[in-house]
């Protein structure tokens, strides 16, 4: 029970800093005032941001996915 409790949380932190990263590169770039704030080449840090917010979403979903798996393999 344990081993699906770490996965849930893990999931749940991937999930949650895959968010903030996306929410952070999103405001960078599509606001009037994050494009204030990063003009011309600084706009890459929120850029990278949103980047690499995608591989923190994406495992943070194949984590929940297993653990509902193993948790509906065990009924």
């Amino acid at each position: 029970m344990t081993k699906f409790k770490t996965i849930n949380t893990l999931s749940v932190l991937m999930l949650l800093t895959g968010l903030a990263l996306a929410i952070f590169g999103y405001w960078g770039l599509c606001t009037k005032a994050g494009n204030e704030v990063y003009p011309e080449m600084a706009g890459l840090i929120p850029f990278y941001s949103l980047l690499a917010s995608l591989p923190f979403l994406l495992l943070a979903a194949i984590g929940a996915f297993v653990s509902y798996r193993k948790q509906r393999l065990k009924r």
